[in-house]
């Protein structure tokens, strides 16, 4: 099974246009930071998990809480949205955002919100906290991507939260 290096490797190479808010555009492969972003759900409530990746040094870092949510969606967004919070605090100003939550990704690349209303008020923050970064790009990882992320959590021995929480089909309570 390939590394998720080796996953960022292939994905830095694939022409996606990246967007940021006025300021000169990075290929994905010269970021510093990386984040994967995913939440599991039920009901109202949700586990949501952030992955750093700083690739020049190898360093990662993990972090993951529960929330009350409005929906699956909004789950995934409130994921993205502190992995950003993080990169904030930390003052990471070159950063990308992977997850598996397509139309938020899509609409977030774009700087707009989900169509979606009951996950609007965290897709306000996140184009809020947006201006915060000299550039941020989103990228859609397909849900059987995940796979990589888990057995990279594997072989570093740091997964010491369910396999529910990636795959998102039970509770995460």
């Amino acid at each position: 099974m390939p590394s998720i290096l080796s996953w960022m490797r292939i994905l830095g190479k694939v022409n996606i246009g990246p967007r940021c808010l006025e300021k000169p555009v990075k290929s994905m492969m010269s970021y510093e930071f990386i984040f994967m972003a995913d939440a599991s759900w039920l009901d109202d409530k949700a586990e949501l998990a952030m992955v750093m990746i700083q690739k020049d040094f190898g360093v990662w870092a993990m972090n993951t809480c529960r929330s009350n949510v409005a929906s699956a969606l909004d789950a995934e967004i409130q994921a993205m949205f502190l992995a950003l919070q993080w990169a904030k605090n930390e003052r990471w100003d070159h950063i990308t955002i992977v997850s598996d939550a397509q139309t938020a990704i899509m609409a977030f690349e774009a700087r707009e919100c989900p169509p979606a209303w009951n996950c609007w008020h965290t897709s306000y923050k996140v184009l809020e906290i947006l201006v915060s970064f000299v550039c941020c790009n989103f990228y859609h990882m397909p849900r059987n991507s995940n796979v990589l992320l888990i057995h990279w959590l594997r072989v570093l021995d740091v997964l010491a939260i369910t396999l529910v929480l990636f795959e998102g089909k039970e509770s995460p309570l």
